[in-house]
């Protein structure tokens, strides 16, 4: 193989939906599905003659069709991430309904409105060693539950070690917008979680939701998996606030014993992902990892909320999540 070989970007289409895969030129892959949300559906990584599927996705146009609204698959979520209260929220003096898209999820308003939109190409660089792409995605502000004008930016790096994802949010109305983000990525190896550890950061604090899945304004010191341990049948659908560090990053490991170890991180920074959200759907092949700036409500109860004045871009530095593979 060329050892100066580059990263290639191969385009393709589901139907009117936009598809992109960065390739390294050792086969590493991260699929993004652009015509859906931006979404992050393919992590594809070569070992001892197999392929490694580290990220739940999607096999056609038709699984899309059929899954996606149930699931929300590696989407990006803003700008609320998680849910609303009801879709109901209030800001600045006015009261604002939110579309309840989830209504077999206690009737909320879930995941953002940017999800299902079609994300626009804006570049493409290539080089030996990683390969990057960056999404854009233009909010008007005409849906009448979130009056507030913003273009969102997602880009994408790989490398053969792993791959990172950048965000960035821009006010382009004529008012403060508030804004929460959020994104539902599933990690693991393509079979049941059960047999796989897991590791959180240490001196989480669990936040505590009432029967409907809403914040109750508590918190509750949470060392559950301080320590890598067996996923076993454990349910999972818990938010959980990360303390600061020194370096401003937060690791989740997911161990496979026979395979490798995925490393999750992300980027708390200044108004970065403060939150960590787990969630193991009924299939259990993958685990929810998500990232989060908020809790849960964000839009009611202003916790971490970000305010953005006309113009202004989110936070003081961009917003980072990725993850790293090693194999045994």
């Amino acid at each position: 193989m060329n050892p100066t070989a580059k990263f290639e970007l191969v385009e393709s289409h589901w139907g009117d939906m936009e598809r992109f895969i960065l390739r390294s030129p050792q086969r590493v892959e991260l699929e993004v599905l652009a015509g859906m949300g931006g979404s992050v559906i393919g992590w594809r990584v070569p070992q001892k003659g197999e392929t490694l599927h580290l990220m739940e996705g999607y096999a056609s146009a038709e699984e899309v069709q059929e899954r996606f609204n149930s699931s929300h698959c590696g989407a990006r979520l803003a700008p609320f991430p998680n849910r609303v209260r009801s879709g109901k929220w209030n800001w600045c003096g006015k009261s604002y309904q939110l579309p309840c898209n989830f209504p077999w999820e206690q009737g909320h308003a879930i995941h953002g409105l940017l999800f299902d939109q079609k994300w626009t190409k804006t570049s493409w660089f290539s080089a030996e060693k990683f390969g990057k792409l960056s999404l854009e995605c233009h909010y008007d502000g005409s849906q009448a539950g979130f009056p507030f004008a913003f273009k969102a930016t997602s880009t994408y790096s790989l490398s053969n070690a792993g791959f990172q994802v950048e965000t960035t949010v821009r006010n382009t109305g004529e008012k403060p917008m508030p804004l929460g983000e959020g994104w539902h990525p599933y990690f693991g190896f393509g079979d049941s979680i059960n047999k796989l550890q897991l590791r959180l950061p240490s001196a989480l604090k669990r936040i505590e939701v009432d029967d409907r899945s809403i914040p109750t304004g508590k918190s509750t010191a949470d060392t559950t998996w301080d320590k890598l341990r067996a996923i076993d049948d454990a349910e999972i659908n818990t938010c959980w606030e990360i303390p600061p560090n020194e370096s401003d990053l937060a690791e989740v490991e997911l161990h496979c014993p026979q395979r490798g170890t995925i490393r999750y991180w992300q980027n708390m920074g200044a108004k970065g992902y403060k939150y960590l959200q787990l969630y193991t759907p009924g299939h259990r092949n993958y685990v929810a990892i998500e990232p989060m700036t908020c809790p849960a409500d964000v839009l009611n109860n202003h916790r971490d909320l970000v305010v953005l004045k006309p113009g202004e871009e989110g936070g003081r530095s961009s917003w980072i999540w990725g993850a790293e593979f090693a194999a045994n």
